[in-house]
């Protein structure tokens, strides 16, 4: 099963790829989702992520007041959560191979079991939340340091939506999933 997830990888990307120009219009929809979640109103401290080229564009949440917005650091195999109030306080990763990524550098570290509402990127999801990831496991980390608290959802395009996807016993499911 594991050998299945590299081409899996490959063919999402091609796809992301060739649909590159469709996905700004298809961001603002997803954020139209996550707004629609019915936990978004009492979410306090939001976990968002700098998007890579072909990932939902999330950064529009931010505009909304009255919450904390925590993006993600690389820090060895892990990710750690700082608290960030603009945009512009988001630079260049100096994690090795992640040079498109834009990451706090400073601003309160925020702990996991603080987040009400993270929102989890992804190459394809299913319905029911299972997930492929980019390979790092990062986010499958996360998932399994999450407390009971913290609700998921993850964030995607329609057509990253699959029936079915090789999991493994360390890929973790995320509880809701918005796409458009």
């Amino acid at each position: 099963m594991p050998l299945l997830k590299p081409h899996l990888r490959s063919q999402m990307r091609a796809l992301l790829k060739t649909e590159r120009p469709r996905l700004p219009e298809r961001s603002e929809a997803v954020c139209e989702q996550v707004r629609a979640l019915p936990f978004w109103p009492t979410a306090r401290t939001v976990g968002l992520f700098y998007p890579l080229p072909d990932e939902p564009d999330l950064l529009g949440l931010m505009a909304e007041k009255g919450r904390r917005y925590v993006f993600p650091r690389i820090l060895g195999e892990f990710l750690v959560w700082h608290e960030v109030s603009a945009v512009e306080a988001l630079q260049p990763s100096l994690a090795p191979g992640v040079r498109q990524l834009r990451e706090p550098r400073e601003g309160a570290l925020v702990a996991l079991e603080e987040i009400d509402l993270l929102l989890v990127p992804g190459l394809a999801f299913t319905l029911e939340g299972a997930r492929l990831g980019r390979g790092g496991g990062y986010y499958d980390r996360v998932l399994a340091a999450l407390g009971p608290r913290t609700v998921t959802s993850g964030v995607c395009f329609a057509f990253q939506v699959l029936e079915t996807l090789p999991l493994q016993e360390h890929d973790l499911p995320v509880q809701h999933l918005c796409s458009a």
